[in-house]
């Protein structure tokens, strides 16, 4: 098993720590975070990437967290993905968080009352792997019992979204 996929070749680990390496400099470049965290399913080790005679094809998109307590990192996200778009065989999902929201479970800048426990905060602490900087992702860890069933039905139809939509 490789670091990022199921995978045991190494050419496919390799792969992604070059892609991933560009993505962190492209970033730097523009805006400089607390921390970036590589989430989704390479940032779970289950990344999917065929091998076949001509190569590698990459099926998963890379799924980085920004974490930055500016609100200007947030802007510099959009002009980061368009001058990675082309540049990696698959595509960059970036999005911003702030440390403080996400030490308190919070999934949403204006969110009023107790935090609520989501399945897109507990992936993001216990399934992602910190690429650049430092931060605790285990502060606040979230239980999955405590999940809401609303949010498992949330993860299925949103999968189902992604199925159609390709």
């Amino acid at each position: 098993m490789g670091r990022y996929t199921l995978q045991e070749d190494p050419r496919v680990d390799q792969a992604v720590a070059e892609h991933l390496a560009i993505i962190q400099a492209e970033v730097l470049r523009r805006c400089k975070p607390q921390a970036l965290l590589l989430a989704g399913s390479f940032g779970r080790g289950e990344g999917s990437v065929a091998v076949n005679g001509t190569g590698l094809n990459f099926l998963s998109d890379y799924e980085i967290c920004l974490i930055s307590p500016s609100p200007a990192a947030r802007l510099a996200v959009d002009r980061i993905q368009r001058t990675l778009a082309g540049r990696l065989p698959t595509t960059v999902s970036l999005f911003w968080n702030t440390p403080a929201r996400i030490r308190n479970n919070r999934s949403r800048n204006l969110s009023f009352g107790p935090p609520r426990a989501t399945i897109g905060m507990y992936e993001l602490k216990a399934g992602s792997q910190l690429l650049y900087g430092d931060f605790d992702l285990t502060v606040s860890q979230i239980t999955p019992a405590s999940i809401p069933p609303s949010e498992g039905v949330r993860l299925v139809l949103n999968r189902m979204m992604a199925v159609i939509d390709a």
